[in-house]
């Protein structure tokens, strides 16, 4: 009834909601992919509608459904209600019970459902009620105006058309859309070859097709939404690595980049050695080295920066890990470093080794000490029987502070470093153990005594 073929106007479709600009109900003719690729529905549930408004009243014999063209949406089954040029909507019913109409399974397979008898009305909504991801739909209606020339009795009608009954005795037969004639003979319509404007937008060619055509786009655009736009092809990196891709409308060039000249002997672009002609601009310090079609600068070791403009020492020292052994300390130099021991340590093969100031007499330490290596450095330790007082080792008097193991009845003699036990009047021993001495104590000049 010409949905596809735009004789139904944008303006006499409309919709309960649209998910946005591109998918609206202009957007929701048969076999037509721009857009969306469908009228879909902002939101999900069984209160959306597809509207056609025919401006008149009409035979409305059958409808014909798609899915959504460019992702997985659409109606799995749906309602039908029309009107005439009154308010209140007709449910389609079968045998007084509304029917719930099966669509689609997939994007583009066209699927179709007859009336019969056929329904008389002026305005007709498509109600959703079962869907795939989102609801999208794209349809046409297939009827006739109501003083359309009867089939004769009996039908005829050709494989092309459809025959409504417009009243118990009468019918007619109806081309449906993409054939014409007169019912009973129906040709393709050439929709490609019309006098009038292509049926295709810009920048697209029309194929025709047995009963529809389709729009494609032309070499050089792709589809997207409803228009066909250029393709940029030197994204795909179409031209040869050493040349550059300039895209133009519906097409592109090959040129030589920066840095190469056009060799026309075998038709290729060829380096320029920067570095040998003195075509570049690099920092003092910095190195030109010479790249296929372009050349980079390559700051020195110990240095760091992007060449051209800089080349900054580099702080080896504050680096993790630290250059030097930990026996060591870093200097930083420019472009470089140097490692020196700490104090303590000597270099050994290449690494920092203690240095025992002990063995090599080269210490400082007092009277009545010992001198004692430590890593990186030596200690003065007082000997046996002295102890630390300020910088110096003095004498320990074991007998005061009863550090020793004289016997109760022995006499705790200090001396340097040490100390003496001796046995007390009336004891004898070795002054660690002292027992009572059982006879008189003997002078010791009486040499009859028994000692």
């Amino acid at each position: 009834m010409g949905i596809i073929r735009g004789e139904i106007l944008s303006t006499q479709l409309s919709s309960s909601s649209r998910a946005h600009h591109y998918s609206g109900p202009e957007y929701g003719r048969l076999n037509i992919g721009l857009g969306y690729g469908a009228w879909c529905a902002a939101k999900q549930d069984k209160n959306q509608y597809l509207q056609v408004d025919m401006l008149e009243m009409m035979f409305v014999s059958g409808v014909a459904t798609q899915g959504c063209m460019i992702n997985d949406s659409w109606v799995r089954s749906y309602k039908f209600v029309y009107r005439g040029d009154g308010k209140a909507w007709t449910k389609y019913t079968e045998a007084d019970t509304e029917q719930e109409i099966a669509a689609n399974w997939d994007r583009n397979t066209v699927v179709l459902h007859f009336f019969s008898p056929v329904l008389l009305a002026q305005c007709v909504r498509f109600l959703p009620q079962s869907w795939e991801n989102a609801i999208c739909m794209r349809i046409e209606l297939y009827g006739c105006s109501m003083d359309q020339f009867p089939c004769a009795e009996g039908g005829g009608c050709s494989p092309q058309a459809v025959c409504m009954a417009l009243d118990k005795e009468n019918e007619v037969c109806v081309c449906i859309e993409g054939y014409h004639g007169n019912g009973k003979l129906c040709k393709d319509l050439d929709e490609c070859a019309s006098d009038s404007a292509s049926p295709c937008p810009e920048h697209t060619d029309c194929v025709n097709t047995e009963g529809s055509f389709t729009c494609n786009c032309r070499p050089g655009f792709t589809k997207q939404h409803f228009t066909c736009e250029d393709v940029n092809e030197c994204k795909d990196d179409i031209c040869p690595s050493h040349m550059k891709c300039i895209n133009t409308f519906g097409s592109y060039t090959c040129d030589c980049t920066s840095g190469k000249v056009y060799n026309a002997a075998d038709k290729t672009c060829i380096d320029v050695d920067e570095c040998s002609v003195g075509a570049f601009t690099c920092h003092p310090l910095a190195s030109c080295v010479n790249t296929f079609g372009s050349y980079y600068c390559a700051c020195p070791a110990g240095y760091t920066g992007r060449g051209k403009t800089v080349c900054a020492d580099v702080d080896e020292c504050r680096q993790t890990p630290d250059p030097c052994d930990h026996n060591s300390i870093c200097h930083n130099t420019k472009g470089g470093y140097q490692c020196s021991c700490k104090t303590g340590y000597i270099r050994e093969a290449n690494k920092c080794v203690d240095y025992d100031e002990c063995s090599n007499k080269e210490y400082e330490c007092q009277r009545h000490t010992t001198c004692v290596n430590t890593d990186g450095s030596y200690k003065c330790q007082c000997t046996l029987g002295f102890f630390h007082s300020g910088p110096y080792c003095i004498d320990l008097n074991e007998c005061l502070g009863k550090q020793h193991n004289c016997d109760v009845n022995a006499w705790c003699i200090n001396t340097a470093g040490s100390y003496r036990c001796f046995c007390k009047k009336g004891y004898r021993g070795d002054g660690i153990k002292c027992v009572k001495q059982e006879t008189p104590y003997c002078e010791a000049e009486d040499e009859n005594c028994e000692r």
